[in-house]
This record gives structure tokens, C-alpha cells and sequence, in this order.
């Protein structure tokens, strides 16, 4: 070079290697040959004498290879090989090169022609090949070509495969990157860095068009900063190719292609430049195992597609993809047959599709593209197919078929099934593998689908109709003889109660039965063994409408097949001083089994047998003792028998209290429920109820029968309503409506229901309304009983509201409690029910109404005087109370806890209404006996913290009690209300002797009369 006299040779270059391996091109730094630094030498002198420094050893240079490696060594090959293909010069690899190229590199170079369908798997040239032949291009280009022909986008491709053969017209000089990168960025095209090349090409054309002079045009690439000598170099490259296509009769497309049509053709030259991105990291996992990240200068580093294409992968610092676009997975498999794996997996029977059907994951150079896909496995794998087919559709029976001998064989299957769930054991059904052998011996091998086997079966049925058919022998292990209709019952029979078990009212002890003659239901049973399932054990489906009116005890016994391992458990539940006397227990439980067998009245002597081997066999068949057995005389041997398990239960004992019976016959030690712990019971050891609609859509289900009611109770009453005859009236202020029946029966759904009609307090007005209990429809009558009588004698009551004797003098004592109206409101209502019914019968007819109102009127001013009265008597009381607990010193905590504690449960709002009647009268005894307490405390306080002590345990019983019975929705019984009464007595006794009690009362009779109440 002229002018030239000083070379500096730093001794490295970077060179162009391609990777067999990962097939890409890697720039890395290298040092150069010993020709090459003296090339580098010979730069300088040429006109005169110059010199070279070189930035090594001499010993370094010495150590160097003496010419660099030919590039044929060290490049792909796929173009030399299709070169010679189509020229016809035989097998590359016994061509005579000067220096031959490695295996390696020429079988790398077939793998990729093949990939591009230029040779096919024996090394041949295709058709394709042929025609890549005729393009002087990277054989990876021209198949972009080949592709935009069928793509209908050939303008576009011939554009970018004309750039891609030629160097990046886009300049960015080192020292103006950022200017550069500004220039460039009315260029970038979203999602493809090869778009970006026609927006470059578009402003390069209509610069041309519109150009002043060349300079004017240079000026405008420089301030582009795009190369002017390439951008002319691009043209003509493009317009040599376009001459090629034309002569091999490519036509171009009219209209503009889309970004679909261009990346296709794109991915069918580059199917291994495909990169997929698997983390949060800027990397991308590319084919055969590499990792790569896109280069700085693309408009994608930002984006980050999931899926891009590259058009070179380049190693220098790392790996990088150079011009980069963004695109589906779903292109690349059609583009790609013959090169992807398949791998299938989970192969299932399809019933709907009839077939057996797997999971297809699809990958390309060990990136997946198609992850799962559902694909037809009988073709894939028949054999494994017939077996799935005859295992999960004929063998489980997830088979869509009307053939006959599948009914049937379904049919005994679930006979059998239903002896195993019943017996409480997997035995007695043969496995699938011996269903699996009797179709496998008689379908054929070619059989793998619905379609193939109904077409095989109508033929084979036609020559021996019963071929298909299993028999009860071909299903069962051993025989289920044993598992009877009389241990495992189809229903369970329940009574329909007809009484009232509760007070009528809170201010009265009436508790009178209502003479309704309980009636039988007949619930459905289904059985279930699977330990783990919600359904495990027995389960009992009853109707909504039923759930407020049947009694659940006899549930408790479940059915007699169960019993006998349910009892077994109870024994061992029990603490072991009870436990150890119970021994053993197979033998103790058959004695209360035979003891709590009862023969039917009006049954042979036959069925009297039949009892008592049922007992023998450990199988009870009425689980009660004789005392209180209600059967009809119409009942027969066969239903008792297990037509309607239930019907000899005596439904006023209870499982446990008939084995604690039992046990203290046997032992003479007395047991409770409370001893038994059965908080981890096996839950098959319960009744399970499913509580349904009308439609039979299932709207609860559980063990606990009261909870149900609880969840359920309100909308059983209103469903109860909604379908009861047409009795119901609104809006009544007069017994104007005829007689009430005390009962109404009628038919529901096919069961026969008893309804409690009842009038209902509205407030402003009363209604007619059936109920589902007898207890809720009681409780209602009265209330309604008492506001109808207040519309009757409005005058006398409208007068009384104005004139309630010293209302103002308690009222403005008790203020702190309630407000004057509450209280007034209150004394009204207690006055209605004591004046208007008392202790007397609720009328149902308007003639006895219109006698309670003439007996009403007539009671109304003295009952009138005497709430008047005991308010006076509560009020004073109350004050002279509140007087002496603001005396009480600070140090006396647990006294004055105690005080508010009684305090509050003797006198807050509504006590008028919700007190009974009865002890309404002794609430100023219980609150004068307060105050005596507070004034005897300072003299005797470990005396007074003694008996509070006492006091406290038995309170604490009974607060337990009805806190357990309201949890569960059950019922507070008269007896367990009293006894609250009786603690406030005891209270008087210990604390206040000097006010007496009206019959003797301690804690020892208290305890004594505790026993008896939960006995």
C-alpha cells in the first residue's frame, strides 16, 4: 500500500470456524499462521523500505503453523455437496481434494440438505435439490425461495434472501452507535427484525425515485447511516436473482404478503434456527441443546418473544442470533415432516370417541413444539391398544353400546358389586384381570376399537348368540349366601311423629300430647365399602319436605348386618374399668344381640325360629328388648324380615341406651353416654343421610341428623308449605276462616305426609299455616291464639296500654334494662297469654275461640293487676339491688361477677314474656336473696365462696347441657327446664335462709335429681 511504512502485527484475527457440533458459525479470536503475519508485513515497503513490529515472541511465531487452514476445512459443506450433486460428480467423499475435508463435516452437510428435502435419506438428489442447484445461493436461502413460491410471497423473500447473501447495509460506526441506532430506528418492524430489511428497501427505492442528484442520494444514506455501496450491491443482487427465478417460471404475487406468509417461507430454510424461550432469563434454548441470545442490535432483545427464528447463529462472546423474528409453533411441524420426533404417552380409552387415544408430544432437534396433543393410538400401537380396549371398555365397562350382552354382563357385575359393599369386603368380585382373560379369549387380535368390535360382534353373535356372556360363576371368588336381604335391607323404616315434645310456650309447663297417632316411612338404603369415600358405610336418602318430621333414632342401629361390628366397637370404646367386665367381647356382644331380639306378636313359630338363628348366626333382626315394642298386629313375617328394617325398633331407645342397659343388667355398673368416647367412631359406624329436593338433586348430606335439621329445617318448612293442600290463609283479624283440623294427611311425591295446621302471629295481622311439627305448630298457635284474641278485645287492650297501674314508676326503675315501650310491649304480651288462654286447651273451632274470649275478658283485670304488681315488686327489688352493688368494695371481684352473671338471667328484655308463669312470681325473692348475700359477704366470705363454689359446678352441668342440646338442634326438655328453676332455690337456701323455700332443696337433692333427669 503506498505511503505505508509501519505495520504493528498483533498476531491474532478472528476467524470464521463452523461447529459440526452445534452447527453454527463461531468468529472467535485465534492466532494467526505464519503466512498470514508475514501478509501482514509485507503491507508496509512496498515503495520503500518499511518495518513491522510484532506483538509476540519470535518463539511464538516460530510455534505457529506455517500456512492458515483451507476454508473447506472449516465450513459447511451442504453447498459444495449440492453442487456437485447436480453436476453429477459422484460421491463427495471419493472426490480427490487437494486437502479433503473431515467425515464429520460432510455427513453434517447431508443432514442439513436433508432437512432443507434437497437429498433424500440415501443421499440422493430430489427435485428440490435440483432446483436449489439452480440458485447460486446458501442452499438454506434458496429454500426460503422455494418456499415463498408456494407461500405466494415471493417478492417479499427475494428482497431478504438478496440481503441475507450479502453484508448488513446498516452502518454503526463505534463512535456513533447511539446516532446510528437512532437512524436505524424508523426502520425496526415489530416482531421481525427481516421486515425491518423491506422498510429499508421501500425508503431505498423511493429515494431513488425521488433523488436530486447521486450525491443528494449519498448524503441521504449517510445520514441513514446505511451503506450506499451495499445498498446498490443489494439491488443488483436482487435483480440477478429475480432474473434466475423468472427463468425457472417463478411468478410473483400480486398482492403484498402478510407477516404469516413471509416467516414461513423464512422457517422452511432455517427449521434449525428455531429458539424457544424456557425461563425469566434473557436465553433462549435452541435445537440440538444449544442456548443462544439474540443479539444487541435486533428489535426483538426487548420484546422477547416465546418462539423466534434466526437467520445466523454466531459465536463470538457468546452465542447470538443475528436477525431475529418472532413465530408460532404451530407453523413449524407441517414444514418440518420427516425431521420430528414423536413420544406417546398416558394411551387411555376414549368413551365418547370409541377408541383408545393418547398424548402426542412433538419435538424438532430436541426443542418440543407440540407438548400434547391427542392423537389415535390404535394406529400408532395395536396391540397395546386391543388390550386397553378390552381392559377399560368391556372390562370396566366404559363401553357406548346397546349389544345386549353388555347389559347383562353390567348388570350381574353390579349385583355383585353391590354383595361386596354390602358385606363390607373386595373378595367376592373376580379382579379385572379375569374379566380381562374372558373377552381376550374370544375377541380377535385385530380388534383394538368400537367401530372394529361391533362390526366383528354382529357377525360372531349371529353364530353363537350367548359368545359375550358372563355368567355368576365367571364373577365370583366364592359364594355371598350369607349376605342376605335381612342383614342388608333396601329401606329403613322410620316413624312420622305426631306429637309435640316440647312446651307449647316459654311462660307455661304444658306439655300435653297431641294425641296424633304416629305413621311409617319407607327410606331407600344404598351401601357403599370404600373406607376413604365420602359415602363409606350405609346411606339413607330422605326427602326435604320429611327431614322436620321423622324421628333419626332408629338410625342409630343402622341395619343388622353392620350392627354387630358397630356394637363390638362401642365395647372397646368404653373406658376400661366398664371395658374389662365386657369380656369377651364377640361372645358379649351375641348375648345383647340374642337379648335384644324380640319374636313379632301374631308371628309362627317358624318366624319365631328364623329370630332367634338370626341371633345365633351373630345377626340381629330386631334390635330392642320387649319393653315398649310398637307393632301393628298387620305386620308379617316377610317385612319385618327386611322389606322395611326399622319397623321393631323402639324408637324411644337409643342404641347406647339400650347396650348401657344391658351392661348394667349384666355387671350391675351403671354407664351413661358421657362415658363413651366416640370422637374418632369410624364413620361407617354412622347413618349417613342425603337429604334431597323433589327432583332428587342432593341439597345436604352428613352423619349428624340434628345439624341437618338445624342447616336445613327452615327450608324443609317452606318446602313442606309450598306443596301442602290448600289450607293457608293471610291477612285474618277474626276467626272468620272455619274449623282447624289438629292434623291434615296428604299425599307428596307418593309418600303420605301429615300436616299441622296452626294459626301464625304476623304482627299486624295472623295467618293459617300448615306446619311440619307438631312442636313448631303449637308454639305458633298460641302466639297467633293470643294476637287474634288482642283484634277481639282491642278496646280493652288499647285501654290497657294507657293505663297499666304505676307503669311509669317500674318503667323509669327498669330503664336501664329496657326501654318503656319494650316493657310495655312485654307486660301486654304475658298479660294476652296468661289472660286469654292460660291453662286452658287452644280452640280450633270459632265456638271454642269465642268461649276462651268470653272466659278472657273476664280474667283480663286481675291478670292485668297482678303483672302489674309482680313488675312493682321486680322494679323495687332491682333498685335496692343496684343500690347495694355500688356499695361493694373493689376486692370483692368474684362476687360481683356472680351478682351481674344472676342478675342478668332474672331480669333483661322480654323476662315478662319468656319467664314462666309460675316463677315470674319469685323473681323479687331471687333478687331480694341477691342483695342478702352482698350484705352477709363481709362477715363470712370463705363461707359464701364455698357455696358460689358449689353452686358453680352444678350450674356449669346444666349450661353445658342445654349449650350441647341447642348445638345439635334438640330439644330442651321440660324436666331439664325446671331444674334451672331449682338451682335459683338453691341459691336462696345457701345464701339467704331467712327467705325460705317453698319445699326443701340442697345439693345433695340437686345432684340426685341431675342423675335422674340424664339417666
Amino acid at each position: 500500500v503506498p505511503g505505508i511504512k509501519y505495520v504493528i502485527d498483533a498476531g491474532l484475527a478472528r476467524m470464521n470456524r463452523y461447529s459440526v457440533r452445534a452447527k453454527v458459525e463461531q468468529l472467535q479470536i485465534e492466532k494467526i499462521s505464519q503466512a498470514a503475519a508475514k501478509q501482514r508485513a509485507g503491507r508496509c515497503g512496498r515503495v520503500s523500505n518499511g518495518i513491522c513490529v510484532r506483538l509476540y515472541s519470535e518463539q511464538d511465531f516460530d510455534g505457529r503453523p506455517e500456512f492458515t487452514e483451507p476454508e473447506i476445512l472449516r465450513s459447511s459443506l451442504a453447498s459444495v455437496i449440492l453442487r456437485m450433486a447436480a453436476l453429477k460428480l459422484g460421491d463427495v467423499t471419493e472426490f480427490p481434494f487437494i486437502e479433503a475435508p473431515s467425515s464429520r463435516l460432510i455427513a453434517d452437510g447431508y443432514l442439513l440438505l436433508q432437512e432443507l428435502g434437497a437429498v433424500d435419506v440415501n443421499r440422493q438428489i430430489t427435485d428440490t435439490g435440483l432446483q436449489l442447484a439452480k440458485l447460486p445461493l446458501d442452499p438454506r436461502v434458496g429454500r426460503m425461495i422455494l418456499a415463498a413460491k408456494h407461500e405466494n410471497c415471493l417478492n417479499e423473500i427475494l428482497i431478504i434472501a438478496s440481503v441475507l447473501s450479502m453484508q448488513d447495509p446498516r452502518e454503526r460506526p463505534m463512535d456513533k452507535r447511539e446516532a446510528a441506532d437512532n437512524a436505524h430506528s424508523k426502520f425496526v418492524a415489530e416482531g421481525s427484525d427481516f421486515m425491518s430489511y423491506l422498510k429499508i428497501w421501500d425508503w431505498y427505492d423511493s429515494s431513488l425515485k425521488t433523488k436530486k442528484s447521486n450525491k443528494d442520494l449519498l448524503n441521504q444514506c449517510h445520514a441513514n447511516f446505511l451503506s450506499f455501496l451495499r445498498l446498490k450491491e443489494w439491488r443488483e443482487l436482487h435483480g440477478q436473482i429475480k432474473q434466475i427465478t423468472d427463468e425457472m417460471e417463478f411468478k410473483c404475487n400480486v398482492e403484498p404478503a402478510n407477516f404469516e406468509q413471509i416467516h414461513k417461507s423464512l422457517l422452511a430454510g432455517l427449521l434449525g434456527n428455531i429458539g424457544f424461550k424456557d425461563g425469566d432469563n434473557d436465553s433462549y434454548a435452541g435445537a440440538r441443546g444449544i442456548r443462544f441470545y439474540v443479539a444487541p442490535g435486533s428489535g426483538l432483545k426487548k420484546t422477547r418473544p416465546k418462539w423466534v427464528i434466526a437467520a445466523e447463529l454466531v459465536d463470538t462472546s457468546k452465542l447470538y442470533a443475528r436477525c431475529v423474528a418472532k413465530i408460532e409453533p404451530d407453523w413449524i411441524e407441517p414444514l418440518a415432516r420427516g425431521l420430528t420426533e414423536s413420544q406417546y404417552s398416558d394411551p387411555r380409552w376414549d368413551r365418547k370417541m370409541g377408541m383408545v387415544n393418547a398424548w402426542e408430544r412433538v419435538s424438532l432437534y430436541g426443542l418440543t413444539i407440540i407438548p400434547k396433543r391427542r392423537v389415535h393410538y390404535g394406529l400408532i400401537n395395536p396391540k397395546e391398544s386391543r388390550e386397553i380396549f378390552i381392559r377399560e371398555a368391556l372390562g370396566n365397562g366404559e363401553f357406548d353400546t346397546r349389544a345386549a350382552f353388555f347389559v347383562a354382563n353390567e348388570r350381574l357385575i353390579a349385583e355383585v358389586e353391590e354383595l361386596e359393599h354390602k358385606a363390607r369386603r373386595q373378595d367376592v368380585l373376580v379382579d379385572e384381570h379375569q374379566l380381562f382373560v374372558f373377552y381376550d379369549s374370544k375377541i380377535p387380535a385385530d380388534i383394538f376399537n368400537a367401530a372394529s368390535f361391533e362390526a366383528w360382534r354382529e357377525g360372531a353373535e349371529k353364530l353363537k348368540p350367548k359368545l359375550l356372556y358372563l355368567t355368576r360363576e365367571d364373577l365370583m371368588r366364592h359364594g355371598a349366601d350369607a349376605i342376605t336381604a335381612v342383614q342388608f335391607p333396601e329401606t329403613l323404616l322410620l316413624l312420622q311423629l305426631g306429637r309435640s315434645d316440647a312446651p307449647v310456650a316459654n311462660n307455661s309447663k304444658d306439655n300435653r300430647d297431641e294425641g296424633v297417632a304416629p305413621t311409617n316411612v319407607l327410606i331407600p338404603l344404598k351401601y357403599r365399602f370404600e373406607p376413604s369415600h365420602v359415602l363409606d358405610g350405609v346411606t339413607a336418602t330422605v326427602p326435604l319436605a320429611l327431614l322436620n318430621q321423622l324421628d333419626p333414632t332408629p338410625t342409630e342401629w343402622l341395619v343388622p348386618g353392620m350392627l354387630r361390628e358397630k356394637l363390638t366397637y362401642l365395647i372397646k370404646a368404653l373406658p376400661k374399668t366398664f371395658r374389662r367386665v365386657c369380656v369377651p367381647v364377640p361372645e358379649f356382644v351375641t348375648g345383647f344381640l340374642e337379648h335384644s331380639t324380640t319374636p313379632l306378636p301374631n308371628s309362627t313359630n317358624d318366624a319365631t325360629k328364623q329370630l332367634t338363628k338370626l341371633a345365633s348366626e351373630q345377626v340381629i333382626a330386631n334390635p330392642t328388648r320387649g319393653e315398649g315394642l310398637k307393632v301393628s298386629a298387620s305386620q308379617t313375617p316377610s317385612a319385618w324380615m327386611g322389606e322395611g328394617w326399622g319397623e321393631g325398633v323402639a324408637y324411644n331407645k337409643t342404641l347406647l341406651d339400650s347396650l348401657a342397659a344391658y351392661i348394667q343388667h349384666k355387671t350391675t355398673l351403671k354407664i351413661s353416654k358421657d362415658d363413651w368416647v366416640l370422637s374418632e367412631i369410624p364413620v361407617h359406624h354412622l347413618m349417613n343421610f342425603s337429604i334431597v329436593d323433589d327432583a332428587g338433586r342432593e341439597l345436604a348430606m352428613g352423619r349428624d341428623w340434628r345439624a341437618l335439621q338445624k342447616q336445613l329445617g327452615q327450608a324443609a318448612q317452606l318446602t313442606f308449605r309450598n306443596t301442602s293442600p290448600d289450607i293457608e290463609k293471610t291477612n285474618l283479624k277474626q276467626w272468620d276462616f272455619g274449623d282447624l283440623p289438629q292434623t291434615l294427611s296428604f299425599e307428596r311425591d307418593g309418600l303420605k305426609v301429615t300436616g299441622y295446621p296452626a294459626l301464625e302471629d304476623n304482627i299486624d295481622a295472623v295467618s293459617v299455616k300448615l306446619f311440619d311439627t307438631a312442636r313448631e305448630a303449637a308454639m305458633n298457635h298460641r302466639q297467633g291464639v293470643c294476637r287474634l284474641m288482642r283484634f277481639e278485645l282491642k278496646e280493652q287492650i288499647k285501654q290497657l296500654e294507657k293505663s297499666l297501674p304505676n307503669f311509669n314508676q317500674y318503667a323509669l326503675s327498669l330503664r336501664t334494662i329496657m326501654s318503656p315501650d319494650d316493657l310495655r310491649e312485654d307486660m301486654l304480651t304475658a298479660i294476652a297469654d296468661r289472660a286469654f288462654i292460660g291453662e286452658d286447651d287452644l280452640p280450633r273451632t270459632n265456638a271454642d275461640f269465642m268461649k276462651l274470649k268470653a272466659r278472657a275478658r273476664t280474667r283480663l283485670p286481675a291478670v292485668s293487676e297482678a303483672i302489674a304488681r309482680q313488675a312493682q315488686a321486680i322494679a323495687s327489688e332491682y333498685q335496692l339491688l343496684m343500690t347495694q352493688q355500688t356499695k361493694m368494695p373493689a376486692t370483692v371481684n368474684r362476687l360481683k361477677k356472680d351478682v351481674e352473671q344472676q342478675v342478668q338471667l332474672l331480669v333483661y328484655k322480654n323476662c315478662f314474656t319468656q319467664t314462666p308463669w309460675e316463677y315470674l312470681q319469685n323473681i323479687p325473692r331471687y333478687l331480694k336473696a341477691l342483695r342478702l348475700r352482698i350484705e352477709k359477704h363481709p362477715a363470712a366470705p370463705d363461707r359464701d365462696g364455698k357455696n358460689a363454689a358449689s353452686v358453680s359446678v352444678i350450674w356449669q352441668k346444666w349450661q353445658d347441657k342445654t349449650n350441647q342440646l341447642q348445638a345439635s338442634a334438640s330439644l330442651i326438655t321440660p324436666a331439664l327446664q325446671d331444674y334451672r328453676w331449682l338451682i335459683e332455690e338453691l341459691r336462696v337456701s345457701l345464701f339467704a335462709q331467712e327467705l325460705k323455700t317453698p319445699f326443701p332443696v340442697s345439693i345433695k337433692r340437686l345432684e340426685k335429681t341431675w342423675a335422674e333427669i340424664n339417666h
